[in-house]
Formats: C-alpha cells, structure tokens, sequence
C-alpha cells in the first residue's frame, strides 16, 4: 500500500515537472518527461494527450494523432479526447498528406521486453529526441539579416538585394519572432505567429508542393493531354446548404468542359470521359446513369456536399436530399459504392466515409479574392451589427445562445441584430425592439453577399452533432475573406478553419466572449486580419486546380 502511494506521489511530481516545462516552453524536455512515464505507466490518459497537444502544436498532428488514438481506446467516451481525436484528424488529413504514425494493435497488452513493446519504446524514444523542424542555425542566419536590414542607410534596397534570402529564411524569422514575444511575456502574439507559421507549411506542403504537381492541360496536339468532357448530373442545383460548390467556370478554363443535361435526355457515354454526379440520390433515377456508367467503364466521381445520413428532420435539405424514402436511402448507398471517388468538402465528413473503407478526396471552400464584389469596401456605419446567416435547420442552434445575444444587446445601445436567411431564427428575437434588429432574405448569392457586408461579428453556434461537424467551413471561409471576426462554438469547422474568432465552449464563454469582441475594436481587427490571411490559403484557382487533378486522377486510373 505503501508503496502504491508512493508510485502515486511521484507519477503527480512528475508530471507536475513535465507541465512546467511545457508552461516555459521548454517542449523537448517536456516530451522526454511524458514519454518516459508513458514507458513506466502505459494506460496513463492524460500523459498520452499531453504529448498529443505537444506534436499538434508543433505542427505534427499525424503524431498527435497516434496518442489521442491510444487515449480513446483507453477512454472511447471522453469528450477532451474525442475532440482532440477529431481536431488531429482534421489537420492530418489536410491535402491527404500522409497516414498517421500507427501503434501496433493492442500493445499495451504486449509483455514487456516483446516486439510490440520495443516498437513503443523506440517510437517514444524516436519523439523524445525529435529534432526542431527550424535549426538554431537559420534562427541565427534570420538575426544576422534583420539586423543588417535594420541599420543599413538604406534598408529598401538591402531587402531588395537579400530578397531570395528573406524568402528562404521565412520560417526562420517567424521562429525568430514568435520566441522574442513569448520572452516578452506577450503570448497571444507569440501564438498568432505560430498560426501564420503553420500556415506557411500549410501553403509550402500541401497548396506549394501538391499544386505545383498538379497536371495542367496541354495544346489539342497532344493526345495524352486532351480536354476532358465530363457528364455532369446534378437533379437539385438549388439545395439549401451553405456549401462549396463545383468551380464549372474555372474548370472550364482548364479545358475541362462540364455538360449538364435534361434528365430525359439519353447520353452517349462514349463521348464523356467521366460523370461527376452531384447528389445523384435526390432523384432517384439518376441512378440510372451512374449505372450505365459503371457498366461502360466510364470513372464516377461523386459530390456530397454533407453527410445526408445525418440531416436532421427539420432541415429545409431534408425533403430535397434526405434519405427519408427507401428509394432515396437505396440510391445514396448504391451511389457511394459505384464512385471511383467520392468528393466532400470537410475533413470531418471525409473521415466519417473513410471508416466504410469509401475513397475521398476533401476539397475544402474556396474564397474568390478576385470576385470584384468581394473587393467593394463596406459603407461606414454608426452602429455595431452582430450576425447570424444560415439558410435553415438551425433554429436550436441559435435558441441555445438567444439569452447571451440578447443580453449583450441589451446591455449595448449600439449594437444590432443581423439575421440572414431564416425568417423563424429572426422571430426568436421578437422581444428585441425592430429598430435594433434587421433580417435579410437569402435567395440569390448576391442576396448572402449582401447580408455578409451588413455583419461585423459573424455567430456560429452549431451543436455538437454528426450533421453539424459534416458542415464545410464556407461561412467562415466568406467572414475571413472580408475580415469580419466571428463567434462560434466548438464545431468541426470553427476547430478546424480557427483563424479568425473566438470559439465559445459554453455559455457563460458565448457572453464573456461576445461581449469582449463589442469592446474591443482592436481585437475585432487583429481577428480579422488573421482571417483574411486564412482565406488567402484557399484560393478559388487552386480549388478548381484540385478538382482538375481529381478528375484526372480518376480517368488515368480507370485506364490502367
């Protein structure tokens, strides 16, 4: 007994050392703390999330997600875990850019000094002594030319002379920065240009490099290279989502020609290279086609926009493209197994196929900096105007926050109630006075751009359901494009988008935080900032680019 105490106090001391060094920053020397009780204590929850937040935070989730795996199988119902668990397969399969570091099965189970428990010991003693993904070497190259910079007589030319230079040592002088603000004691600086860092790798690894070997197509004479006509099946264009959709324009200037037709229409498959199928299962007959072009060879690409399977019943969507008929649930099922691949705009949903063993590609919204609507300032106005825009289905959603809305109304004269889209979302605010609160029908893209511009601080408060974390992030990619900070809860795309906001993880937070943002000018500018840099990440060329190369990617196969 004694002795079990013992072990006890020293786990709490230990772990109590680990956590200082993470509280100064000292990462390696706490990973090497964890890592050695995760030898002795291997069943210990908290140190395998603790390891998992160091590699997420480094920018490593394929790793983090390994431990926060580990941790749900020791913990399957734990919220922390499950949301760590979700938040790491997210950032992992971004761009699909490799498969997570995988324990062996059951190694815990494993005697020690076995095969399995070896290979745990090398993997934590492999990450222990992990190196820094940026040397002190190029920290210091990234002085030297600051410095150099800063007191030269004439400081535009020398950028302009090292300009090669300063590109290269990008990373470098983030690192450079993000250390002297956190010796400065100013974290949420330090923590912002860690976002833009691994926004950076973002761009260099997965939008750089993977772009950059895109295909792109070539002059008619080359056989190889030929532009592709796709057989482009889409019964219910108008279905009420708030989701990406097909860049038909972009593709088209790719040479990469979408043509629709009448469902009495009979096609010679012969003539398309492919069919790209956009929720096929809203009418039931389509199948018809996509069976036809299984059969004559022709590559399926199917679009899902979220996981129908989940819609709820109160979803405007749900009549148009829910499985509510034993023909429509037939049809959606019948379509996901007869694509080649199955295309989804969030990692969330992409994830909840991947376990049916389905092929996805994630190809996340875009936002059109060059859409000259986009680019008109906002008109100056006196008041301050919160925001919520959905085109239905989320009325609880918004219930769940009214008293904290109102209440900052209230206690702000100058604030404003913006509601876009749902005419039952803006008569939960009936008490408000008509004066303090607008709505704005949405049944155009022009109409949602217009009431996007009417908003300063954007809400999001979506439940934790599976529907809801099938949603893709294109209202916060839209916010962040124009600057505007949002306020949302702790949903698969506010986790996964972050730059930008606030996230609320309760009530009380949904006031404190919504209260500060009506304050504080400079954070709502600072906020978004870090947005509009965010959705300079997903540019509507790269995603037309991507669905290019899917298209591609499918063909070439089938032709093998």
């Amino acid at each position: 007994m004694i002795m079990m105490e013992t072990k006890s106090i020293d786990l709490t001391q230990r772990k109590a050392l680990g956590k200082q060094h993470l509280e100064a920053n000292r990462i390696e020397q706490a990973i090497q703390v964890f890592a050695q009780i995760l030898r002795e204590y291997p069943a210990d929850i908290e140190s395998y999330l603790i390891l998992g937040d160091c590699y997420l935070a480094d920018g490593d989730p394929s790793t983090a997600l390994a431990f926060y795996t580990q941790a749900q199988e020791l913990a399957p119902q734990d919220p922390q875990v499950l949301r760590r668990v979700s938040l790491a397969q997210i950032e992992a399969s971004i761009g699909e850019r490799g498969k997570a570091v995988a324990f062996p099965p059951n190694w815990m189970d494993a005697p020690q000094g076995s095969a399995h428990s070896k290979q745990m010991v090398d993997l934590l003693e492999q990450l222990a002594h992990r190196p820094s993904t940026i040397s002190d070497e190029e920290v210091q190259r990234a002085a030297q030319l600051l410095d150099e910079i800063i007191h030269s007589p004439h400081p535009a030319l020398k950028v302009a002379e090292r300009l090669d230079e300063i590109d290269e040592l990008i990373p470098a002088l983030l690192e450079l920065n993000i250390r002297q603000a956190r010796q400065d004691g100013l974290e949420d600086l330090a923590m912002g240009l860690e976002n833009l860092l691994q926004n950076i790798y973002l761009q260099k690894e997965v939008y750089g490099e993977a772009a950059s070997s895109l295909p792109t197509p070539t002059s008619s004479g080359e056989t190889e290279k030929k532009n592709l006509r796709i057989l482009w099946i889409d019964p219910i264009p108008n279905l009420p989502l708030m989701a990406s959709k097909v860049p038909q324009q972009r593709l088209a200037e790719l040479d990469c020609q979408l043509i629709k037709l009448d469902a009495d229409q009979k096609p010679d498959l012969t003539s398309f290279d492919a069919l790209l199928a956009v929720h096929p299962h809203g009418d039931p007959n389509s199948m018809e086609w996509l069976a036809a072009a299984h059969g004559a060879g022709l590559p399926i690409l199917l679009y899902l926009e979220a996981d129908f399977e989940q819609i709820p019943l109160q979803h405007p969507a749900f009549e148009l493209a829910g499985l509510n008929s034993p023909a429509r649930a037939k049809a959606y099922s019948a379509a996901c197994w007869l694509a080649d691949r199955i295309v989804v705009p969030s990692e969330a949903f992409a994830n909840t196929l991947r376990q049916t063993n389905f092929p996805v590609t994630v190809i996340p919204p875009a936002w059109d900096a060059d859409d000259l609507s986009n680019s008109k300032p906002v008109r100056p106005r006196h008041n301050l105007n919160i925001g919520w825009l959905g085109l239905g289905g989320e009325l609880e959603d918004v219930f769940q926050v009214k008293r904290m809305i109102v209440r900052v109304l209230r206690e702000f004269p100058h604030v404003h109630l913006v509601i876009g889209g749902d005419v039952e979302v803006y008569q939960l605010f009936d008490s408000l006075p008509e004066s303090r609160r607008i709505f704005l029908p949405i049944i155009e893209a022009e109409d949602y751009e217009y009431a996007l511009k009417q908003i300063d601080i954007l809400l999001l408060p979506l439940r934790n359901t599976p529907f809801h974390n099938s949603l893709s992030d294109k209202r916060l990619v839209d916010a962040g494009g124009r600057g505007i900070p949002w306020l949302a809860s702790p949903c698969a795309a506010a986790v996964s988008w972050a730059s930008g906001g606030l996230i609320a993880n309760s009530l009380d937070e949904w006031h404190t935080n919504l209260r500060q943002l009506v304050l504080d000018s400079d954070l709502r500018v600072s906020l978004g900032n870090a947005g509009r840099q965010q959705a300079q990440l997903r540019s509507l060329n790269l995603q037309s680019r991507l669905w290019y190369h899917t298209l591609r990617e499918i063909i070439q196969g089938k032709q093998r």
